[in-house]
């Protein structure tokens, strides 16, 4: 498969609106109408991005979103041990 071109500038904007919308997935209950809102919000955007990332760097992406925040979380939850 062909390397695709990196992402411009212009696409930052979509990528961070997957990006959120990945967060928001993870907060929301799956029955609800605003998961499925959501649902359909990231799977625009990964069809707009897969014109310039392959599906794995996009997969790549999410994944290291949901890493960095259980990484925020432990943080957090260390914070509150250390201050009590």
């Amino acid at each position: 498969m062909p390397k695709k071109k990196l992402v411009k500038g212009s696409f930052a904007p979509i990528v961070d609106l997957l990006l959120e919308a990945n967060q928001q997935i993870s907060k929301t209950k799956s029955e609800s109408s605003e998961y499925h809102q959501t649902k359909g919000k990231l799977m625009a955007c990964q069809g707009i991005l897969e014109d310039n990332l392959t599906k794995e760097e996009i997969q790549n992406l999410l994944t290291k979103q949901i890493e960095l925040q259980q990484l925020e979380q432990h943080l957090a939850s260390y914070r509150k041990i250390k201050d009590k």
